[in-house]
């Protein structure tokens, strides 16, 4: 049966996508449960409207009735009703994107020495993560839309309230959370540059309703003693006295990784600096 939709909504089957619409609209107000209506009606006019007003499901609709099209949707009618009158619907089933909860960003102060040769760091963090034991309950005073939705109606004139919900304050579920401590080891790599992220993938707070974020260390590099680093080169600088530049002299420096480097100069060697004629 091809009709059966085209009935539900009492439009004829060359009916236009704004006729369709507008039967909806009537129809879906005179049906509510919130305003008496019998809600298996809502339902399976809510049903037509979802196949018949996406041009997609019509066609298969128009071809092979409605088991052509029991794979395709079949979304809660309270939130395709919800989204025709506020305009936010999404068309064709496009799924909308995940948000993720808020992503952590902290700095990590390290060592010379460390980065050169490479650091383990047990870092402590304390996150908020879904109470298991409780889960996630839907909210039972917006049947999990987080806004509740009064049809008024005046006279000819239909007037739509949509307020967020109080008991769940607007989320359409209801869950706990509770911290968490985890300690997290940050390696750090040998020749790691200064401001390198160490990125730990989902470990920032949970949210049903949302893909949990990243916690990310930064890492500092430290003002050394004796080295000042430029890219992958170490630099030193010592001044000399004259006697030493004259003379000549040996300077033992110890290494990052705790070699020692031996540097001569012999007596009255000239050091022309590059670049400088």
């Amino acid at each position: 049966d091809t009709t059966k939709f085209y009935k539900l909504l009492e439009v004829e089957k060359n009916a236009s996508e704004a006729e369709i619409k507008k039967a909806y609209r009537k129809l879906a107000v005179k049906h509510h449960p919130d305003k008496g209506g019998d809600p298996e009606k809502f339902k399976e006019i809510t049903r037509a409207y979802e196949v018949l007003g996406d041009s997609e499901k019509r066609e298969k609709y128009n071809r092979g009735g409605e088991d052509a099209v029991d794979g395709d949707g079949g979304g809660d009618p309270s939130d395709i009703f919800e989204s025709f009158f506020g305009g936010g619907g999404r068309r064709g089933g496009a799924a909308k994107k995940r948000q993720k909860t808020k992503e952590v960003t902290q700095p990590l102060k390290v060592t010379l020495e460390q980065l050169y040769n490479g650091h383990t760091k047990k870092m402590a963090i304390t996150r908020k993560v879904i109470d298991k034991q409780k889960g996630v309950q839907q909210c039972s005073d917006c049947d999990g839309r987080g806004v509740k939705v009064e049809v008024i109606r005046m006279g000819p004139m239909i007037q739509q309230m949509q307020s967020a919900c109080g008991s769940c304050g607007g989320q359409g579920k209801s869950f706990k959370t509770k911290s968490e401590r985890e300690v997290l080891e940050v390696h750090v790599q040998k020749g790691s540059p200064d401001k390198h992220k160490v990125v730990f993938r989902e470990m920032a707070d949970e949210h049903p309703d949302a893909d949990t974020g990243d916690v990310i260390f930064v890492l500092q590099e430290q003002e050394h003693s004796v080295f000042k680093r430029k890219g992958a080169d170490l630099f030193l600088e010592r001044s000399i006295s004259l006697v030493e530049a004259l003379c000549g002299f040996e300077l033992e420096i110890t290494h990052l990784d705790g070699r020692k480097l031996l540097v001569k100069t012999s007596p009255g060697e000239i050091v022309q600096p590059m670049m400088q004629g």
